[in-house]
């Protein structure tokens, strides 16, 4: 079976999720974490009614929602997504030079109340 892009978005998210759950629970972290996905179908997705998706959008997305609340999943704008400038293609020199890459979106440095 071939996965859709989205799906495949999907797939990652719920990675996100799980080693969020892992790592939060095995350092006893009592902070919540906000999680953050370019993909405007897998953010809704995240925010919608699992029984209302086909059997492989719904089970992830339950198992995302045990793990997370929905709530916490921010949608990022492609453009602002340090992780895809490189899937992007970009010079060693572009990359070198680039305020996104070494730095991230200043949105990355706010607050939780955006």
């Amino acid at each position: 079976m071939t996965l859709s892009l989205p799906r495949l978005e999907l797939m990652g998210a719920l990675l996100s999720a799980r080693l969020c759950d892992k790592v939060s629970k095995t350092l006893k972290f009592e902070k919540s974490f906000l999680f953050h996905t370019d993909s405007s179908i897998v953010y809704h997705w995240i925010q919608g009614k699992p029984f209302r998706f086909k059997p492989f959008v719904k089970n992830r997305i339950e198992d995302i929602q045990k793990l997370t609340e929905p709530s916490k999943w921010h949608q990022c704008p492609g453009k602002e997504n340090p992780a895809d400038i490189l899937s992007r293609g970009i010079s060693v020199r572009e990359l070198k030079d680039s305020e996104l890459w070494w730095h991230g979106s200043p949105w990355l440095k706010q607050t939780e109340q955006f």
